[in-house]
């Protein structure tokens, strides 16, 4: 074994040692009466083939020893000892199989809880780093039952480890020559579990985009979304191709480590075998000339079978409990994860917000890529004014109201509201004041009522009146008064009982966003899911919801931004343009440009209708 090898193979080993003793505080804090009962049990358990021996032994000398046949009172107490640990044999799995269960469930309603609130805590960069999304699919896939898996693991290999060192301490005494089974046999076998650990490691590593995959071909085949589209493409069979293809060689690289494992095992018990059986014909041949006893023959017989199979089932527990120590990192490694941009040491504003927001020269660019989406961009949006943003697709429209809601911190450059720095607000009290429906709006599997109380949950969950108030107010009673059982519907496809229109769940998301009063209203594109009649209804109501309020309005649609006070043109991540919609057509510039692209689209579709 060279240098650096054994180095890693040591630094593994530290880890295992320090993650498995992380798993145990996560157990003991959860439920330390489990835990010290499933320890106990699980020691106990790891004496028992020393007992056995102890028991075989001293009873066949005994009997052998006693003269008199009459005589029978000195079997009595290895006989009772013999009891003591057939009990302990037979009760403590049933004491560790109960105390596990309770606790792998304690546990894995735990770290889910933990792993859930601190995906709560993250920023939103974090899930759309590229580089993060293997570590947030293992978290998501396999963090608690990985803790619980490792915990067992790693019980399991010290309880076996432990009865082998029992074993071979037996041995060792009545034959010293066990010591060239014990170590030049283990210690190969064990550099070759590690090996095959990290194979086993990195395979797992690939099986997280793998899984992926498997999600994303399941989701366009099984979802009624995508269904239509998938067949009237015929896409079917192509799909499943590239699943096959993906999986397959997934399965093939599993297969190899298999087949390895049982080359690897099947060699190391045929020369352990061997072995002890060489070295049995040596104890017996020393029993034949006296110099062991009968009782020391049987238990070397007996435990030199039992110590092959702990050593073979230690350094393959070994092995598997390395490779889960790994994966156990990353389930630590997210849990400690930090975003690092939301910070902010901020005291809560005593106030609402005026309404001012202002933007001087801000410039970002996503984590892993290096054109930045905004550069310089400066402009304000005074209180109760409606300020509509244009641009074609990836000009940084969508990208501005998240820095404006703090979801980011620019790279560069200021936001203020009402003259302060949003790095200064507390994060949560500024999202609180802004109402917003982004294209990408949630459709949460959950009641009417719950779909639009989740806006201000605090002040509306339970609050029937409130939540009549609000529907009626941004026009979400008609939508309502037309479900089954009106706002106690549960809404959705995978536990709902309906499932509604894109315009309807749109119409639900704007109830939800002024369902909180709020003094800034962020919009992209929020009349893209509905129909004529719907978009008038919504326009009509829109000046009264939005009145008094900072209104950030993101469109393509120019009937939209008919809305707006003073439309902000943005071109390649630049402001280009700035004016009322009737200044910036005279000025036949980019933004007349869309316009008359705009009407052309409209005269031809109106020139098919005729």
């Amino acid at each position: 074994m060279n240098e650096a090898p054994a180095r890693t193979f040591t630094s593994r080993l530290l880890e295992l040692v320090r993650n498995a003793g992380w798993a145990l505080r996560q157990m003991w804090r959860t439920g330390p009466g489990l835990t010290a009962a499933w320890l106990g049990a699980n020691l106990l358990r790891a004496g028992v083939p020393l007992g056995v021996a102890l028991f075989a032994r001293g009873l066949v000398d005994t009997f052998v020893d006693v003269s008199d046949e009459a005589v029978f009172a000195p079997l009595i107490p290895w006989l009772l000892f013999g009891l003591a640990v057939m009990l302990a044999e037979a009760i403590c799995p049933l004491l560790s199989e109960l105390c596990q269960a309770r606790l792998q469930t304690d546990v894995q309603l735990e770290i889910t809880a933990e792993l859930l609130e601190q995906a709560s805590r993250l920023d939103l960069a974090f899930f759309e780093d590229t580089r993060r999304q293997d570590l947030i699919e293992r978290a998501r896939e396999a963090g608690a039952q990985q803790l619980t898996a490792f915990a067992i693991q790693c019980m399991a290999t010290l309880r076996v480890g432990l009865q082998g060192l029992s074993l071979a301490g037996i041995l060792l005494v009545i034959e010293p020559l066990a010591v060239l089974v014990v170590g030049p046999f283990a210690l190969p076998y064990l550099f070759f579990q590690w090996r095959l650990a990290r194979g086993r490691f990195r395979h797992d590593n690939l099986r997280a985009p793998g899984r992926r995959w498997s999600n994303y071909f399941s989701s366009l085949l099984l979802t009624p979304r995508t269904v239509p589209e998938i067949k009237l493409l015929g896409l079917g069979p192509l799909l499943v191709q590239q699943f096959r293809k993906i999986m397959g060689d997934l399965r093939d690289g599993e297969r190899r480590l298999q087949w390895r494992g049982f080359l690897a095992g099947l060699l190391y018990v045929s020369l352990t075998t061997a072995a002890f059986f060489a070295i049995y014909y040596r104890v017996v041949h020393r029993a034949f000339v006296g110099e062991l006893t009968i009782g020391e023959v049987a238990i070397f017989g007996a435990s030199s079978a039992r110590l092959r199979n702990s050593l073979e089932r230690c350094l393959a527990m070994l092995g598997r409990s390395l490779q889960a120590a790994m994966g156990v990192s990353h389930l630590r490694g997210f849990l400690a994860a930090q975003s690092g941009q939301m910070q902010s040491s901020a005291t809560l504003p005593e106030a609402e917000a005026g309404g001012r927001i202002e933007l001087e020269q801000v410039e970002f660019c996503y984590p892993g890529r290096d054109a930045p989406v905004l550069q310089g961009v400066s402009f304000a949006v005074e209180p109760g004014e409606v300020v509509g943003l244009v641009g074609e697709n990836g000009a940084g429209k969508t990208t501005l109201a998240k820095l404006i809601c703090r979801l980011y911190d620019p790279t560069a450059g200021t936001i203020r509201l009402d003259g302060q720095d949003l790095h200064s607000l507390d994060p949560e009290w500024l999202r609180h004041q802004i109402g917003f429906v982004f294209q990408d709006f949630c459709r949460f599997e959950a009641t009417a009522a719950d779909s639009i109380a989740y806006g201000d949950w605090h002040k509306l969950a339970g609050n029937r009146e409130a939540l009549t108030e609000t529907a009626e107010r941004t026009g979400a009673d008609s939508l309502i008064a037309r479900l089954p059982d009106g706002l106690d519907t549960r809404l959705g496809r995978q536990f709902g009982q309906v499932e509604l229109s894109g315009g309807e769940w749109q119409a639900l998301a704007v109830a939800r966003a002024f369902a909180r009063s709020p003094r800034i209203v962020l919009l992209d594109e929020p009349t893209s899911g509905l129909d004529a009649r719907a978009e008038y209804q919504f326009f009509a109501r829109f000046r009264e919801l939005a009145r008094g309020c900072t209104t950030l309005l993101i469109s393509h649609r120019f009937s939209t931004l008919s809305l707006a006070d003073r439309i902000v043109v943005l071109r390649d991540g630049k402001v280009v343009e700035t004016g009322s919609h009737d200044a910036l057509v005279a000025q036949a510039g980019y933004y007349a440009q869309l316009y008359r692209l705009h009407r052309l689209q409209m005269d031809g579709e109106t020139d098919a209708g005729d």
